[in-house]
């Protein structure tokens, strides 16, 4: 179940509950606007109706083998893309490819392969996202232009988000918050 409140804790509300939301539901995400909240389950993307809980079924894609593999999608800053991530087929070396699709439904387009936890810059027209490499699958942020082209290594790290005004990008490492310019740097 997917639950709403008020930004002060009150006026909590269930918004739906289907047998495709328990209990795979991973942390789904605002649209822009707030009108909207898109979750992944059982590999397919979902979209609710805040105002009305109305969900409608984003994608249709063959489902994955364990929903361990869903992983947060989220919006473009202008609400007309989502992306998000899909487990490859390679059961013995699991990774993610970063797909993005119409927020109004349409076919999935793959982005960049080997990606996971894309989040798209301010402006929408870089994507920073995780990629694992060799040796030890340690966690690496990249950007790339939003088709997924220009790719280009920022740092060590996990999680990435970006700051309000798309200069930096913050992310996790270790049990500590670090930022990075986004052009590169310390």
């Amino acid at each position: 179940v997917i639950y709403v409140a008020s930004i002060d804790g009150t006026n909590v509300r269930a918004l739906q509950k289907t047998a495709a939301t328990a209990p795979a539901t991973v942390v789904p995400q605002f649209s822009p606007d707030g009108s909207q909240i898109v979750y992944q389950a059982r590999g397919n993307l979902f979209l609710v109706d805040v105002a009305t809980g109305e969900t409608t079924q984003l994608t249709h894609l063959e489902p994955v083998e364990s929903t361990f593999w869903d992983l947060a999608p989220t919006f473009s800053p202008d609400g007309e893309t989502v992306l998000f991530n899909r487990a490859n087929s390679n059961i013995l070396n699991r990774s993610w490819n970063l797909w993005s699709v119409p927020a109004t439904g349409g076919r999935p387009r793959l982005v960049l392969r080997d990606a996971a936890l894309g989040r798209f810059s301010p402006d929408g027209r870089t994507i920073a996202f995780v990629r694992r490499q060799a040796p030890g699958w340690v966690p690496v942020i990249l950007v790339a232009g939003r088709h997924g082209r220009g790719l280009r290594r920022l740092t060590r790290g996990d999680s990435p988000s970006w700051s309000p005004d798309g200069r930096r990008v913050v992310f996790a490492w270790g049990d500590a918050i670090y930022r990075v310019d986004a052009g590169g740097g310390q």
